[in-house]
């Protein structure tokens, strides 16, 4: 399942971090925002779309479905954390970064599928080729 999710969210991070770099800092007056959508994307949050996106790339696509679990997990945890503190903080913003709400709702819920998919990936060996539960 970790695996599966992971593919899913690679390329919406690619755009999320990609997208922002090209859209500029938020900081500066009409910039950062893509139409009336306020995503306030900035530098420090580009990089962390990024290197997101790095994991999910990694957990999708490289490593192992034992590995790809632990490393979905902490990418939840980290999603979750950073919808939290944009919650909590607001658009005021903290370690670099402004919160729109679209961003904070994103994060806490993709964070909460992936600490779902991270508890719901199997990590049991696959039935042998000639068994009748393959299916």
């Amino acid at each position: 399942m970790s695996r599966f999710l992971a593919q899913l969210f690679s390329p919406l991070f690619l755009v999320l971090g990609a997208g922002g770099l090209l859209l500029g800092d938020a900081s500066t007056p009409g910039r950062g925002e893509l139409g009336g959508l306020d995503l306030d994307l900035t530098p420090a949050r580009d990089v962390a779309d990024l290197g997101l996106l790095v994991i999910f790339v990694l957990i999708g696509f490289v490593l192992s479905r034992h590995r790809g679990r632990r490393l979905m997990a902490i990418a939840g945890a980290i999603l979750l954390a950073m919808g939290v503190l944009g919650l909590a903080t607001g658009e005021n913003g903290a370690l670099g970064m402004r919160f729109s709400l679209a961003m904070n709702v994103l994060d806490v819920a993709a964070g909460a599928l992936a600490l779902l998919a991270a508890a719901g990936t199997i990590e049991e060996p696959e039935p042998p080729h000639g068994s009748f539960l393959r299916g």
